[in-house]
């Protein structure tokens, strides 16, 4: 139905299958900043699960009933995609927004991605220091959920355009290389220096691709010249894609490996650097009156 490299992508972007992509369309999407597209994420996890839930409740379930058999097949699905760090985590961050929803109560995203992290360290400790997805995951979630508003409003970034989320694809790209820096420069010492820029570029796309690429693959069950035809219309976000990406890895990446301590070190000056910001945002927004007090 779609030929390569389009058909190996779009199984990563799907359901993050990368065993249809090429090494060399891996490395290119490494070096240009664009790896993390073809793995499960909570992205990934959110369309699914509105995906279920409206058809669920199309075939005339209510959205209470529709709830646990979401659940389930959500389960099912990260069961069946090797239950990846990144999917796991997402997966149960999901579970308890749906199920503080289905009670009638507020799911908080800071709770539940440390009741996420609690869970799967309880469940394997080895998570913290040998499964880059896992700190990859977390990290670029944290930085999405502490900082990347005030990005999109304090930064140059508030004069993207907010057309295809464009603007929101910037400040959460923004927020999450800079959280996740330290522990690429220290685990792979690769970094590509337009990844900002790319990611921008890319991000927004990547739903026009899942969506077209998932009806050409379901309309081809139902009649493959149907099939054929969305696919054709699927092809243009996914050739956008790898274009984009192998005109930006011509410029090759930054290879900087760092040590533990000095990954520690970086995170920590992050870490320090974004809180000083943050505040100066508060006492920016105070009364003049409370700052002459």
């Amino acid at each position: 139905l779609f030929p390569e490299p389009y058909g190996g992508l779009l199984a990563g972007i799907l359901y993050g299958d990368t065993s249809g992509i090429s090494t060399a369309l891996k490395n290119t999407f490494r070096v240009s900043g664009l790896a993390h597209i073809t793995a499960l994420s909570g992205y990934n996890i959110t369309i699914i699960s509105i995906v279920l839930m409206g058809a669920l409740i199309y075939m005339g379930l209510t959205r209470k009933q529709a709830l646990p058999v979401t659940i389930f097949l959500i389960l099912v699905f990260v069961l069946m995609t090797g239950g990846e760090a990144s999917v796991t985590r997402a997966a149960i961050m999901g579970f308890l927004a749906m199920g503080a929803k289905g009670i009638g109560r507020l799911s908080k995203p800071r709770n539940a991605m440390a009741l996420a992290g609690a869970i799967m360290l309880a469940v394997n400790p080895r998570l913290l220091r040998f499964d880059l997805g896992f700190l990859l995951s977390f990290l670029a979630t944290i930085a999405l959920i502490w900082f990347a508003d005030d990005i999109a409003k304090r930064t140059p970034v508030r004069k993207l355009p907010k057309i295809w989320n464009i603007r929101e694809a910037g400040a959460a790209s923004c927020a999450a290389i800079i959280f996740t820096t330290p522990v690429i420069l220290y685990m792979t010492g690769i970094l590509g220096p337009f990844a900002l820029l790319v990611n921008i570029l890319v991000v927004p796309i990547v739903p026009a691709a899942m969506a077209l690429g998932a009806v050409a693959v379901v309309s081809d069950m139902l009649w493959h010249p149907l099939g054929v035809g969305f696919s054709f219309i699927a092809r243009a976000p996914l050739t956008y894609i790898v274009a984009v990406a192998e005109f930006f890895a011509r410029f090759g990446a930054l290879h900087v490996k760092i040590s533990f301590i000095a990954a520690v070190a970086l995170f920590c000056g992050i870490i320090y650097g974004v809180w000083r910001w943050k505040n100066q945002s508060r006492e920016m927004t105070k009364d003049p009156l409370q700052m002459a007090r």
